[in-house]
């Protein structure tokens, strides 16, 4: 029998507030999730410091590897 693949479910927060009204939400659906035997992983969005576009349009030049942006 083929051996199954444990889920893996991404929780994504944009709030800067980790105890937040979002963030409680998230905690329980992810709690439920790995009740249910999948794997969480969470980002917390604030925490990364993504900067805006420029729009510099370096993403869409010939040859270009991506963004202009190292963030």
């Amino acid at each position: 029998m083929p051996r199954q693949r444990k889920p893996t479910v991404l929780v994504v927060l944009g709030s800067p507030r980790k105890r937040g009204n979002s963030a409680l939400l998230a905690a329980q659906i992810a709690s439920g999730a790995k009740r249910a035997g999948a794997t969480i992983r969470t980002v917390f969005l604030h925490a990364l410091h993504i900067q805006p576009c420029r729009g510099c349009w370096q993403c869409r030049k010939a040859g270009s590897t991506g963004c202009a942006i190292q963030d």
